[in-house]
């Protein structure tokens, strides 16, 4: 109950039935494989089911690393962020306050009653127009500082995690990975969309979930010394890319945007949707050109004295 798609919760079992993988018993490519490294045994070898055990392994995984769901990340976000504001806001007021010279302690010095400005000036002089040019926009802000929006409401009735359940749209954000930045938004826009065609638009939260891969992927821990969140909010993506939170936009929209690739590459958003060759990660021929380290030198006069 409360699910929607994708976020929600399915079994090992039924990863281990759904044709993720291609290459299943019967097609011809595993026996092609088996007779390319076919060995000599006493017994007829049974075929073995790679993408079972893909499969299998793939759960596995996900299980060691569980997600948390997207509402449910998403309002963490928010929260962060508004905490953050708070925080800042409450700084701004003390700084105003250790620095407002006017609530200043009265010195003991002797004065005259008058400052000597007034003296100098015409009766009435020494009003508005000393500080502008009378308009009402440069007069001193009465008001006080901009009131903060009330924290974001904790979302209810989510479905609950089953025992060893895994995240639907953390399994398919992985699988939606492309070559580029680009095709991985667009697989993402077409697979985690609400509706599952190329080119579709989705609304700007569904959008901002997508980018930050909400629900697959942690939410990084906060390394500035200010305490902002890593990761933007929805309020802060929307001003980047100049649209409303109401607004539609496709995958087309984001990559033509040249503030909304900007904004990616500065977030470090760009290679979350791009996967990494397992060549790049290891690779083989920076393992063979690596030297061997020499053996240790034997003691001068070949022992003891």
């Amino acid at each position: 109950s409360g699910a929607s798609w994708p976020d929600f919760w399915i079994t090992p079992e039924d990863i281990e039935k759904a044709p993720l993988f291609t290459g299943r018993p019967g097609n011809g490519k595993e026996e092609k494989f088996a007779k390319q490294f076919e060995t000599a045994t006493a017994e007829e070898k049974s075929l073995f089911d790679r993408p079972r055990a893909q499969a299998l392994w793939y759960a596995k995984v996900l299980r060691r690393f569980p997600a948390t769901l997207r509402p449910l990340q998403s309002w963490e976000l928010e929260v962060s962020h508004h905490d953050f504001l708070v925080r800042a806001s409450e700084e701004a007021e003390r700084h105003q306050e250790y620095f407002d010279d006017s609530k200043s302690s009265a010195s003991g010095t002797p004065r005259s009653g008058g400052d000597g400005l007034s003296s100098l000036l015409p009766a009435g002089q020494l009003d508005a127009s000393a500080l502008g040019n009378g308009s009402s926009g440069d007069l001193p802000d009465e008001r006080g500082p901009k009131p903060l929006p009330p924290p974001p409401a904790e979302p209810t009735g989510l479905p609950q995690c089953p025992e060893g359940g895994i995240s639907v749209r953390q399994l398919l954000a992985y699988m939606c990975l492309g070559e580029s930045p680009e095709e991985g938004l667009s697989r993402s826009v077409a697979v985690l969309g609400p509706t599952p065609t190329d080119g579709a638009a989705v609304s700007m939260s569904d959008m901002h979930a997508m980018l930050l891969q909400l629900g697959a992927r942690p939410t990084p821990s906060i390394a500035s010394g200010d305490g902002m969140p890593c990761l933007p909010s929805l309020a802060q993506m929307c001003k980047e890319f100049g649209v409303q939170p109401s607004s539609q936009l496709r995958a087309s929209d984001v990559i033509g945007n040249s503030k909304a690739q900007a904004m990616l590459s500065k977030f470090g958003l760009r290679q979350r949707h791009c996967r990494v060759q397992a060549e790049k990660l290891f690779p083989k021929k920076a393992a063979q050109q690596r030297p061997r380290p020499a053996p240790p030198a034997e003691p001068a006069g070949g022992g003891a004295a």
